[in-house]
């Protein structure tokens, strides 16, 4: 509740590093719910499932 977005990219960092790639999906998402969320872009389906399949990947990576 009381971290940042980069205080758990930075916690990723130090234990995902045996997952590559793991960082850079997550920073991916982040930068796009920030464009929304601050910035008041629109979202269309395509960006929404791009997102998802994120977290997918990210779920999967952290249950394997």
């Amino acid at each position: 509740r009381f971290k940042s977005n980069l205080d758990y990219d930075r916690e990723l960092r130090r234990r995902a590093h045996a997952l590559p790639g793991l960082s850079e999906l997550f920073e991916t998402n982040v930068a796009a719910f920030e464009r929304v969320w601050y910035g008041n872009h629109p979202v269309d389906a395509g960006q929404v499932n791009e997102f998802a399949a994120n977290v997918r990947q990210i779920t999967e990576a952290q249950t394997a």
